[in-house]
């Protein structure tokens, strides 16, 4: 029921967000004759632009992957250091006293990686305007693909 419930909440609160649309980007090339200097120029240009765009694209999700392997050692050590400080202790009698509830706050220690979402986006971006430097014309195509029927609001 609850499901639901939650399904149906988050329905709501999305369809008032409005339509979600995807770009499509369509690359022309330029209409150079094979083999002419024009045509070599501008796909040696296309190349390196593309070899650009995979070299941004490893740098960024190495980024990515080095600050997610970062947050989790930095969770794991505030946890440790959490289990250190809370494990328990000895009354005046010498019994050893576990303190269950704060030891219980340890495990909601939460890595924080909201820093670790580069946008690796930008690659394609530079890519596209290298492109169009290039000599090469791109064009832009937006469909819906949710919330299709909230356009018209």
């Amino acid at each position: 029921m609850s499901r639901i419930v939650g399904a149906a909440l988050l329905t709501l609160i999305m369809s008032g967000c409005g339509p979600v649309y995807k770009t499509t980007y369509n690359f022309e090339n330029p209409h150079y004759k094979p083999g002419s200097r024009q045509y070599d120029s501008f796909t040696h240009c296309v190349s390196k632009a593309a070899s650009n765009r995979e070299r941004c694209r490893s740098a960024c999700q190495n980024t990515n992957t080095q600050c997610y392997a970062a947050a989790q050692e930095d969770v794991y050590a505030q946890r440790s250091e959490c289990y250190r400080h809370h494990r328990g202790y000895y009354d005046k009698h010498g019994h050893w006293h576990k303190d269950k509830k704060s030891v219980k706050q340890c495990d909601y220690i939460y890595s924080d990686t909201s820093a670790c979402s580069q946008d690796c986006g930008q690659c394609d971006r530079d890519y596209r305007e290298a492109y169009r430097i290039c000599g090469g014309t791109i064009t832009e195509e937006q469909t819906c693909v949710d919330f299709c029927d909230q356009e018209d609001k």
